[in-house]
């Protein structure tokens, strides 16, 4: 996973399909996009057990909720 920063968001990312000029979309296999999405999930639920994490979400005002990982699809 990379860190991806934008304004107001630090986000951690990981590319689970891309599409590349001059194509215009991506076929995407749903089950292949569960399991990306299912390891991310695992991977940050491995680093929120840490005691200094466990206190950076503390002093940060995190829960839980904010540790959920979402889909996003990135433009640029």
């Amino acid at each position: 996973m990379t860190p991806w920063t934008n304004h107001k968001y630090v986000i951690v990312a990981r590319t689970l399909a891309e599409v590349r000029s001059p194509a215009l979309v991506a076929k995407v296999e749903l089950e292949k996009l569960h399991a990306g999405l299912a390891a991310v999930q695992a991977e940050i639920d491995a680093c929120s057990r840490d005691p200094l994490w466990q206190d950076m979400m503390t002093r940060a005002g995190w829960t839980e909720g904010d540790l959920e990982v979402k889909l996003y699809v990135r433009l640029s």
